[in-house]
């Protein structure tokens, strides 16, 4: 039976670096060239490329040793385009998380700005009714029972923000 380490010749750069990886060991690694050595494995790899049926257990044999070399490059393919996918998603959840930083450092400014305009207008209705009762102005909502559209806002409500109603458009 053959030492398996000369399968180790057909493997690329990215296979060796695959099975370094996973601490992967084929029996008496060598480096050496990538194609086969001796006229009978030219003959084995020109079988199996060609697709035709093995013949004999030193076919069989070859061809699962190139099947399993071919399994392990697509291993070390896969495992390269898994981590290029994981280092593009990281990036962009990085990204994500930068923007939702900056949108609420942005965002929370204005909310305040709005409580504080929320607030300045009921102040401004409170002194519109205290004027109106002083002047005797007939107020546009007297008369009104609770869930009566409100006259201010129409009945939209105001986004929530009419302060005359209760904030739906009713009374």
């Amino acid at each position: 039976m053959r030492d398996l380490s000369e399968f180790d010749l057909y493997l690329s750069e990215e296979g060796q670096q695959f099975l370094a990886r996973w601490s992967i060991k084929l029996v008496g690694l060598y480096h050496g060239s990538m194609a086969p050595k001796g006229a009978n494995e030219k003959h084995f790899v020109d079988v199996f490329n060609k697709g035709e049926e093995p013949q004999g257990k030193s076919e069989i044999f070859w061809f699962n040793i190139i099947a399993i070399n071919q399994l392990i490059e697509k291993c070390a393919s896969l495992e390269a385009a898994i981590e290029n996918e994981l280092a593009v998603k990281k990036g962009l959840v990085g990204r994500i998380n930068n923007l939702e930083r900056e949108i609420t450092m942005r965002v929370h400014p204005l909310e305040e700005e709005v409580k504080k305009l929320k607030n300045t207008l009921q102040g401004c209705w409170a002194k519109i009714d205290k004027y109106e009762k002083e002047l005797g102005v007939e107020n546009p909502a007297s008369g009104s029972k609770p869930g009566d559209t409100c006259p201010i806002c129409k009945g939209t409500g105001g986004m929530g923000n009419c302060s005359r109603c209760d904030g739906k458009g009713y009374l």
